[in-house]
């Protein structure tokens, strides 16, 4: 006999330090020991880590479950949702597909085998799009070289899901009270710092309470009050709440669906721009971390004399995107190995030809941050007219 668990949330970038394959393995042992054994999967994320989706799509794969694009499943999102029994999308909800790719550091060698592997890896997407979808190869391959944004409808017609969800329609049985305060539930665990308050206003609203009053701050006298209006126990914990406001009744309270079914109407645009502006916050602070982390590893390895200051964008770059790759590169490079090649008031030996090389390529990498592209001659003569 099935037993469904409680939803699971993956509303974050796919990687290591965020949703990692390691992360959802210990949450399918976590439901599994309680006796679940059928599991749905909430996905908005940007992507990431390639590797870490490969992952993630072989442990949905080998269970029961049902996965919902909830927002966007983009990159390596857009291939691990697809392991889902059924793969369903909200009707306010994208899918984008696009090439894997990477940064590679290195000779015309390094290149090529970096291409041959992206290659590699573009086949395994295609293959799976392939098996899910009505698409041929070749019209994947050409939907993944020009990057492809598809809204709900267009991923049901091509066949990456099996359903569009209205945003106000009934999912497995629940009403539209659930699927809103499950955003915030599956939020409620993140550090943006005005989640959890915008969850209990949200919870109010819902009991009833009008925005002057939520505004005005809602006493512990009025709240019981409201709970013995509603039919619900005062020392309920706010699951216990959320559960009986989206279990139509005829009890105490009148509390019946059309009811509910009016308050909800009524807070539907604000919970959209609450939601929008969560996912805001979290995509900032996730971008940030990255981009901290990453500067934190380069500035140690130019601290210990490994690589020149000169070099730090480059790395950086690399580092977001495939840090256990860079960082493994950094680790490979002994302490001291550019000290002793800086002359006074330059940022490099110019009698030095990896100095040179390394100057050319931070030069290219920084115009390239400003939307320049430069040959290697022009950046060669640009660093060395310094």
């Amino acid at each position: 006999m099935k037993k469904l668990a409680p939803p699971i949330k993956m509303y974050d970038h796919i990687g290591e330090d965020f949703i990692s394959a390691k992360l959802v393995d210990e949450t399918f042992a976590n439901l599994e020991a309680a006796g679940f054994n059928k599991f749905q999967i909430y996905v908005k994320s940007n992507g990431g880590s390639i590797f870490e989706g490969f992952s993630i799509y072989n442990s949905i794969q080998k269970r029961d479950v049902d996965t919902i694009i909830d927002g966007l499943a983009a990159s390596i999102a857009s291939y691990f949702v697809l392991a889902g029994k059924k793969v369903s999308i909200y009707k306010n909800s994208f899918l984008y597909l696009h090439n894997p790719w990477n940064m590679t550091m290195g000779d015309y060698k390094d290149q090529f085998k970096s291409a041959e592997e992206l290659e590699d890896f573009r086949n395994t997407l295609i293959e799976v799009y392939t098996a899910k979808t009505n698409k041929t190869p070749d019209e994947l391959k050409l939907m993944l070289d020009k990057g492809t944004m598809l809204n709900s409808q267009q991923a049901f017609d091509a066949g990456f899901v099996d359903e569009v969800i209205d945003n106000i329609s009934e999912l497995g049985g629940k009403n539209k009270l659930d699927n809103y305060v499950a955003f915030y539930t599956g939020n409620y665990e993140t550090n943006s710092k005005n989640s959890e308050e915008k969850m209990l206003n949200t919870v109010l609203a819902f009991m009833g309470f009008t925005p002057e009053q939520i505004e005005a701050g809602v006493s512990d006298a009025e709240y019981n009050a409201k709970l013995e209006e509603l039919g619900i126990a005062k020392d309920a914990l706010l699951s216990d709440v959320l559960a009986a406001l989206s279990t139509p009744t005829n009890g105490k309270g009148g509390n019946t669906e059309n009811t509910l079914q009016a308050q909800i109407d009524a807070q539907a645009k604000e919970i959209e721009e609450l939601k929008t502006s969560l996912e805001a916050d979290g995509k900032t602070k996730a971008e940030a971390l990255a981009k901290e982390k990453a500067e934190t590893s380069v500035n140690a390895a130019i601290a210990d004399f490994k690589i020149l200051a000169s070099q730090k964008d480059t790395y950086v770059l690399a580092y977001l995107a495939d840090p256990d790759k860079t960082q493994a590169e950094l680790d490979a490079i002994a302490k001291d190995t550019v000290k002793g090649k800086l002359k006074v008031g330059e940022t490099f030996d110019r009698t030095d030809s990896i100095a040179i090389a390394n100057a050319i390529k931070a030069h290219i990498a920084a115009k390239a941050k400003e939307g320049i592209v430069v040959s290697y001659l022009d950046a060669k003569n640009a660093i060395m007219a310094k």
